[in-house]
């Protein structure tokens, strides 16, 4: 399916073409919705155009908790097709879908005034190289670990190496002293608005002040677990380090919020460890749920074995709440070698349970230094910090300044 843009209303009026197989979904009002802090991520993007194309997946059916409409008024939709997978079939099935996504990419390249790409995914296997080509404001973020462990598939890295040859400015996951290439700029993935902020500093005092009476050597510990339940995300480790802990007699308290793939597999390795009291799976919680989550949470743990920016982390220090993840100099710069979480190896659970031992018996004095680093460092990216940084790539890096201030967040 090949989308029609409207007829300009001025000769000046600018349109942003994005890219990707990013899911969206369409609520009652008609309003295109997707994950809610990319939504409000790309509406900074969105203030600065007249109009607005999306290239991307459409599912039907009701929007999922977690989701949200953009702002932007003005967008047209091309549907993708959704392609892609392991297996020799699913990759017969994403190349011929892929002659399918040319063919709606191609001609949208030629009327925009500026393309946004988000990969890594299949369809920007086939729209980095077409706007390469055809779009002369171009721009991409890769969303993925951009310094992966070895092993990972071959379309990563084809896109990875792409991108560095891709003549436009790429945001991606990494720390700013691990950048060196010319086009590259380190990113980061905010979820709130100073607004948002201000509203859950009375939560994250309430938060700290149970620590400080009732510290978590004198109780279970709480632990939260966010995400989609994949093998890369993990989950199986905090599982097993709740057995660790259980035959340690270290009590603590688990709950999961998220659905997968591998969550059944999980509720049964509980039932199997006799974990019932000690770990509960909350499925899909809406925003306001997540918060209140992450303000139970003594510790917020992300083992993924690899990560683009663990966006999770940085959520639950908005409560104050340090987090314990894998690997990864990202995510290492999230948790600052110990002023604001741990990393630990995810590939077995003792090294995860032995921190979440050590954290349980740490001082007050700790967790009021942790508490008080992890809500200065999210006060220093929110989507407001994030604006101003895709202004300036507007302003300097794509010559769209003077046009339209950024987008005042709410």
């Amino acid at each position: 399916m090949t989308a029609r843009l409207e007829t300009r209303e001025t000769s000046d009026a600018t349109t942003l073409l994005v890219v990707g197989d990013t899911l969206h979904f369409r609520d009652e009002q008609g309003r295109y919705c997707t994950h809610g802090a990319l939504a409000r991520q790309l509406d900074q993007w969105f203030a600065a155009f007249d109009h607005v194309v999306i290239a991307a997946v459409l599912e039907p059916g009701p929007v999922p908790e977690g989701f949200s409409p953009y702002e932007h008024q003005t967008i047209t939709f091309a549907p993708l097709a959704r392609a892609g997978g392991t297996g020799l079939k699913a990759k017969v099935g994403a190349l011929r879908t892929s002659v399918s996504w040319a063919r709606t990419v191609v001609p949208l390249l030629r009327q925009t005034d500026a393309v946004h790409l988000r990969a890594p995914c299949n369809v920007t296997v086939v729209a980095i190289p077409l706007a390469r080509l055809l779009a002369r404001r171009r721009y991409a973020i890769y969303a993925g670990a951009w310094d992966p462990p070895p092993g990972t598939p071959f379309s990563y890295r084809l896109q990875r190496w792409m991108l560095r040859h891709f003549g436009g400015v790429v945001h991606v996951y990494a720390p700013a002293a691990s950048v060196t290439a010319s086009n590259l700029r380190p990113n980061f993935s905010p979820s709130f608005t100073v607004a948002k902020l201000d509203q859950l500093e009375a939560p994250a005092a309430e938060r700290l002040d149970r620590i400080r009476s009732s510290p978590p050597s004198e109780r279970p510990l709480r632990v939260c677990c966010i995400g989609r339940f994949t093998t890369n995300k993990n989950q199986a480790a905090l599982v097993e380090a709740a057995g660790i802990l259980r035959d340690r007699d270290v009590h603590v308290e688990i709950r999961f919020a998220g659905d997968g793939p591998t969550r059944p597999q999980l509720e049964e390795r509980v039932r199997q460890l006799g974990l019932e009291e000690r770990v509960t799976f909350l499925g899909r919680q809406a925003e306001t749920e997540v918060e209140a989550l992450y303000g139970w949470a003594d510790v917020n743990v992300m083992p993924s074995h690899v990560e683009g920016f663990g966006r999770v982390i940085l959520e639950g220090m908005a409560l104050g709440c340090p987090a314990v993840c894998g690997p990864g100099p990202m995510q290492l710069d999230l948790i600052g070698d110990g002023s604001r979480g741990y990393q630990v190896d995810p590939s077995g659970p003792v090294a995860l349970a032995d921190t979440l031992d050590r954290m349980r018996v740490q001082p007050v004095d700790r967790w009021v230094e942790q508490s008080t680093d992890c809500r200065r460092f999210a006060r220093e990216r929110t989507i407001e910090a994030w604006g101003l940084e895709v202004q300036d790539l507007l302003e300097h890096d794509l010559a769209l300044g003077g046009h339209r201030s950024s987008l005042s967040a709410r």
